[in-house]
């Protein structure tokens, strides 16, 4: 008389199949939320650096350019203490967000920029 002890090879092969289809099933799904996350997590941080830029222009309206349309570089924020550097990584590279906010005046509103537009004049004189 046989004593079949442990699985068979089909039986290991079908656990196997449907470990795999879950796997196939999940990542896509984790990973789009991971995405997503780091997406809401620089908004935030552009949201930040947006903050930061209306307060120090706040701290700072006696040197403030009458130019209508100004940029203030974040290199700026982060030399006056503004805003730590290590507050602003970018999640997806892990470097250093850089850019600059530019003020409209007459608006006032403030956008962030990923890329500073040189031949704006920026926002405060010396």
């Amino acid at each position: 008389m046989l004593n079949n002890k442990g699985f068979t090879l089909v039986e290991l092969l079908a656990v196997l199949a449907i470990l795999v289809t879950i796997l196939l099933i999940t990542i896509p799904s984790v990973t789009s939320t991971i995405d997503r996350t780091k997406n809401k997590e620089l908004e935030s941080k552009k949201e930040l650096i947006k903050t930061s830029a209306e307060l120090y222009i706040s701290n700072n309206k006696n040197f403030l350019t009458t130019v209508n349309i100004c940029y203030i570089p974040i290199s700026e924020l982060t030399q006056t203490n503004m805003i730590k550097e290590t507050n602003i990584i970018n999640p997806f590279t892990n470097q250093t967000i850089t850019g600059c906010v530019v003020l409209n005046q007459s608006e006032n509103q403030y956008t962030f920029e990923d890329e500073c537009d040189t031949t704006i004049t920026k926002c405060l004189t010396s």
